[in-house]
């Protein structure tokens, strides 16, 4: 629960959905850490909490139910508020102040006789120190922060991850008897390979699947010693499903790495800007585009080609193209291999080699951020790349690799 009366009568209303600042400014890495930790959160409100029915320690409101509530700096707040809380509290739900406890009325009307309400209610709530706890203001890796309150006081995920990362976030969905929940590496530069133990009450009597959200497939998973293992690329993510369905192929994930052969740097490129012009160079060696004086500054399609011998196309399973900013087209011998937008650009060749010399196209769709930064007689362009506040620097852009086959 944040503090909006507060940030309110301190610092007037952030209207959304450009607030101009986060109050406290710790309040999201809150329930970024507690999603980063296997459980998951929402935010409500005092209106959720005053039209929300108390069952078995539950807070109930419309379809979702909440055992532990964190209300982070919260310090006003209406006596019929707290009055809730206490009968959510006494019935064995759990509430965490983190930094303050609320001991102030909301508004100057009545104002005396409602803070000694609020005090009143807030008293019988500390006569509740199992189910009504202060914590103190996290100060650094909130992440961990949470997980140590996650252990001590004994907050159950639905997910178990080995080990919890600031880059690595999942959210779960329930539909018809079906679990899913969505795991994300928001880590541009680098994967990070996972380990989850998934709590029985979720997948009890049923099948797990990966399911491909970009081609429609779907896969079984079988856990090893009780345990998932999600290879997560950079910009990468994975839709896991637990239903009742039982036929169909096991996962069988690209492999990343293999005996490689490092591609030989005789590229050109040709770069077909949004604007209409081309540009042609040959590259000595792969680099980023933004560090190119010539396609800096530039948007659209860059196409990359080259030629490559192979003697033995057989042994050829998958082409790597390494470190990409942008989304990746790429064709063998005139043959579409497929798009990828996310996660490593590893492509299964499906024969598409042969013996002898093979042509080799990769088109990079680029952002237009850079370019977007040229334009100075276009305020909307320049309020969004070069805003005098936090001006954005450049983009990366292109095929960086290396590209690799094995």
């Amino acid at each position: 629960m944040p503090p909006v009366a507060d940030m309110w009568s301190i610092f007037g209303a952030q209207n959304e959905p450009f607030p101009s600042f986060s109050y406290p400014t710790y309040l999201t890495l809150i329930w970024e850490s507690i999603h980063q930790n296997g459980n998951a959160c929402d935010y409500i409100s005092d209106s959720v909490i005053e039209d929300a029915t108390i069952k078995n320690g539950q807070l109930y409101y419309g379809p979702r139910k909440y055992h532990t509530l964190f209300m982070v700096d919260v310090q006003r707040m209406q006596p019929s508020t707290l009055q809730k809380l206490h009968a959510f509290a006494s019935s064995g739900g759990r509430i965490f102040c983190i930094e303050n406890e609320p001991g102030k009325a909301l508004g100057i009307s009545n104002q005396q006789k409602n803070n000694q309400a609020v005090q009143t209610w807030l008293t019988q709530l500390k006569a509740l120190p199992k189910n009504f706890i202060l914590l103190p203001r996290p100060e650094s890796n909130i992440l961990q922060w949470y997980r140590h309150i996650q252990q001590q006081y004994g907050i159950i995920p639905y997910v178990k991850i080995d080990n919890p990362l600031n880059f690595v976030t999942q959210v779960r969905y329930q539909t018809d008897g079906t679990e899913i929940l969505i795991f994300i590496n928001s880590d541009a530069q680098t994967a990070h390979p996972i380990k989850i133990a998934v709590n029985k009450a979720l997948h009890a009597s049923k099948q797990a699947w990966i399911w491909e959200a970009d081609t429609g497939n779907r896969y079984k998973v079988e856990p090893r010693n009780g345990m998932i293992e999600l290879d997560l690329g950079p910009a990468d993510s994975r839709l896991l499903v637990f239903d009742q369905h039982t036929n169909g192929e096991n996962w069988h994930p690209d492999a990343a790495a293999g005996t490689q052969t490092v591609m030989p740097n005789n590229w050109t490129i040709e770069f077909k800007h949004l604007d209409g012009t081309v540009k042609r160079a040959a590259l000595v060696e792969l680099r980023d585009l933004k560090d190119l004086p010539d396609f800096a500054n530039m948007a659209g399609k860059a196409v990359y080609r080259t030629q490559l011998n192979i003697a033995d196309p057989a042994k050829v399973k998958y082409i790597n193209l390494g470190q990409v900013h942008g989304l990746s087209d790429i064709s063998i011998n005139g043959v579409s291999m497929g798009a990828k937008w996310y996660g490593r650009r590893i492509y299964p060749v499906k024969e598409a080699f042969k013996t002898g010399i093979n042509t080799i196209e990769i088109t990079i769709t680029t952002s237009m951020g850079n370019y977007m930064k040229t334009l100075v007689d276009n305020p909307i362009a320049q309020k969004w790349t070069n805003n005098p506040r936090r001006p954005q620097p450049a983009q990366s852009m292109g095929l960086i690799g290396p590209v690799t086959i094995y």
